[in-house]
């Protein structure tokens, strides 16, 4: 795409998609990032997709100058953005989620970066705020979730800050939505396996709040159900994932005294090392008996399939 100038009629029209359930709390404040941004306003949409909320989340959209769209027959975040998708208007798709808040550039960086690099994906920078500081999951979450920068390295990213050139939808197809979890994984990973570029822009900024224990352990629970579909479907063996799980119960050596310079905790630095390395160890370790048990019915079900056979 060619570089572009700053007249606004040069700009292409970008949609913004962002999925949200029961989160009554926290889209007004993602919303109104959205509209605060410096790009042009007549350049891009909002795309609210409600995914069947029953608080007060439909109510506090409705108050603001965006699209609103229901997906109500598939409980999955993915599937409220295929939805999106299919009734943008832009020839850029940008996501990120209803907990997010996006930097005033978020927009106008991600296009002038596309303007200047062969790029037809761009993960965006993703920076945590922290609702308690002192929490050691909260700091553990920082560090071990929503590295873009080493997810691109992969081909791997998430859409909490991504943006896509339609035409890649066209070539390759949507989210799989059968998955609560790990289909923007598996749908950028196909786009690079498919020649497209995936790029990282470190100007692409989006906030967001860090978890508490609560939190993470809904969110790895949720993952460990889709872990093992996903991974399946790409391939790997079910012996190669039993092996995987087994040495993820092994405490890893992640945490390094530089990488927590910066955060303000009031306790010596090495004792947070060491509670953020136990911390990490005991999430795997919960995620991971997720992980089994979910194996186990699924060879399980196999069986009795090939036993009526």
């Amino acid at each position: 795409m060619e570089s572009f100038k700053s007249k606004s009629e040069e700009f292409p029209f970008v949609s913004v998609v962002v999925p949200v359930f029961n989160d009554e709390k926290r889209i007004g404040k993602c919303i109104e990032s959205l509209i605060s941004q410096s790009y042009p306003k007549d350049k891009y949409e909002i795309i609210i997709v409600d995914n069947n909320s029953n608080d007060g989340t439909v109510e506090i959209v409705k108050k603001y100058p965006v699209k609103i769209l229901h997906e109500n027959n598939i409980q999955s975040s993915y599937a409220a953005r295929n939805l999106g998708i299919k009734n943008s208007k832009g020839e850029i798709i940008a996501f990120t989620d209803s907990d997010c808040i996006a930097d005033k550039n978020w927009i106008l960086n991600s296009i002038l970066f596309f303007g200047e690099n062969k790029c037809d994906l761009i993960a965006g920078d993703i920076k945590f705020f922290y609702k308690n500081e002192q929490d050691i999951f909260e700091i553990l979450d920082s560090f071990v979730h929503f590295n873009q920068k080493k997810g691109v390295l992969s081909n791997k990213v998430p859409t909490a800050n991504l943006f896509i050139k339609k035409y890649v939808f066209d070539k390759i197809g949507f989210f799989n939505s059968d998955l609560k979890s790990g289909a923007d994984i598996l749908l950028t990973n196909k786009a690079v396996l498919a020649g497209y570029n995936l790029c990282f822009s470190l100007g692409s900024i989006v906030y967001h709040p860090t978890r508490n224990f609560k939190e993470l352990i809904l969110k790895h629970r949720r993952i460990a159900y889709d872990n093992i579909p996903s991974r399946l479907q790409q391939g790997e063996s079910v012996l190669f994932i039993i092996y995987s799980l087994l040495v993820d119960f092994l405490p890893q050596k992640k945490f390094f005294y530089k990488r927590i310079r910066n955060i303000n905790y009031k306790k010596n630095k090495t004792f947070l090392s060491i509670k953020l390395f136990f911390a990490n160890w005991f999430i795997i370790f919960i995620t991971n008996i997720y992980r089994f048990v979910y194996l186990k019915d699924l060879l399980i079900k196999k069986f009795k399939k090939n036993e009526k056979n």
